[in-house]
């Protein structure tokens, strides 16, 4: 059985917010991340934006900002 078996999605943990916080402060602090990268932890600081984190908001519109700026897969 795994973490997630038999919730909706918003009940799987998937890390702590203090986890999801670090991930997205990385993210912000690269140069040119991949916009994978900047979408997962949006994603991942939902729980914590949920609750009006105040670092969290910030994190989640500077990483907004940051979407224009990323690298992405062209073919």
């Amino acid at each position: 059985m795994t973490l997630g078996d038999n919730k909706k999605p918003l009940q799987r943990k998937y890390g702590t917010r203090k986890q999801w916080i670090s991930y997205a402060k990385g993210i912000l602090a690269q140069r040119r991340p991949w916009l994978s990268e900047t979408k997962c932890a949006l994603i991942g600081l939902g729980e914590a934006l949920r609750a009006n984190d105040p670092e969290a908001i910030r994190l989640a519109e500077q990483l907004e900002n940051q979407k224009q700026y990323c690298k992405r897969y062209d073919s």
